[in-house]
């Protein structure tokens, strides 16, 4: 149980660290003002908070903007904390469906996080490991070194719950 509960740990701190991605994404003053309500509106806890990121994701839709996949991040992200799996799924892979053309503006290494988990939880953990490696790849093309490192330890674990061992010992290595 304390190793199920330390990876989604570790992948929340990792998923954020991608030196190859932005961590904001560059959405202009507007589309920010509306982000910026809509977390007021989680914050104080309104009934409409999905309808005003509903509001906001149509828009973007329809004015054809280049980060969409940063909108429906936040909608996974806003399924994701609520416990919602099966609608973080579906959202998270539509932000990989809809890639921001400038690479490091995407939300992609968010997204396959998201998803990774939403199996981990699931306890698929062989479909968690090809997101949690999808990470890996992205993270090898430029990340924080010392983040991947934890990533391949935690890939381990999981390579060890599934009784891969000669692949646990190959990312504890790659860990180091």
């Amino acid at each position: 149980m304390r190793i199920r509960l330390l990876i989604p740990f570790f992948l929340v701190f990792i998923y954020v660290n991608a030196q190859n991605r932005d961590e904001l994404v560059n959405v202009g003053p507007e589309y920010k003002a509306l982000f910026n309500e809509f977390d007021d509106c989680i914050e104080h806890e309104e009934p409409d908070c999905l309808e005003l990121l509903n509001k906001i994701i149509a828009k973007g839709k329809q004015e054809n903007v280049s980060f969409l996949d940063y909108l429906y991040y936040r909608k996974a992200y806003y399924f994701w904390s609520r416990q919602e799996l099966d609608s973080t799924e579906v959202y998270s892979q539509l932000a990989i469906k809809n890639p921001n053309p400038d690479k490091k503006q995407r939300k992609d290494v968010d997204s396959y996080n998201l998803l990774a988990n939403c199996y981990y939880f699931r306890g698929d953990f062989n479909t968690a490991l090809e997101y949690y490696l999808k990470i890996a790849a992205i993270l090898e093309d430029g990340g924080n070194q010392l983040h991947l490192g934890y990533l391949y330890s935690n890939i381990a674990t999981l390579l060890g719950e599934t009784g891969n061992d000669d692949k646990q010992i190959e990312y504890l290595l790659k860990s180091y």
